[in-house]
């Protein structure tokens, strides 16, 4: 009888050592896959904030490059006015040198080697040179000259020597 009770009592107490393991080892699993789970989501807050502050230079960048593309457009539209004004003054000097030209009698253009085998854009650039050249020459005429950076000579000392020393 005694051995009886004390058999049921180990199966009793067997069984619910059996049944303990097993809730620990469930709990234990459920704490892995709990730190797993935290660890995943930690990793993923993380993830998540590099792609917004990647999407938060993505936008400071988009703003930096529509501003440069601005400048751009902008430095483009100066530099097609600069251009469009040059070629109205280039006109207006050319019809200046022609009338010149015209006032002073000569032909408009230069007698020159080899002329018949120039293209006529080639003869305009050549009969726009000798003009600038003509009116320098005679702007150039009509100037003073300038004794600001001309040397002045002095005239040489002889050098003296043994032989013609001046003996005081």
């Amino acid at each position: 009888e005694m051995e009886e009770c004390l058999r049921q009592t180990r199966i009793k107490y067997q069984e619910k050592y059996e049944l303990l393991r097993s809730e620990m080892n469930q709990t234990s699993k459920r704490n892995f896959t709990t730190a797993s789970m935290g660890r995943a989501e930690n990793q993923l807050e993380e993830l998540m904030d590099k792609v917004d502050e990647c999407e938060k230079e993505m936008a400071r960048m988009n703003q930096e490059h529509t501003k440069e593309v601005m400048s751009l457009k902008s430095e483009i539209t100066h530099l097609q006015e600069k251009l469009q004004f040059a070629a109205e003054e280039k006109k207006k000097d050319s019809e200046i040198i022609a009338r010149l030209q015209k006032e002073a009698g000569c032909n408009g253009v230069m007698a020159k080697e080899g002329t018949g085998d120039m293209t006529t854009e080639e003869k305009i650039e050549e009969d726009e040179n000798a003009s600038i050249e003509q009116m320098a020459f005679t702007l150039s005429l009509g100037k003073k000259k300038s004794t600001r950076n001309r040397k002045v000579r002095r005239p040489k000392k002889p050098l003296l020597n043994a032989t013609n020393q001046d003996i005081a």
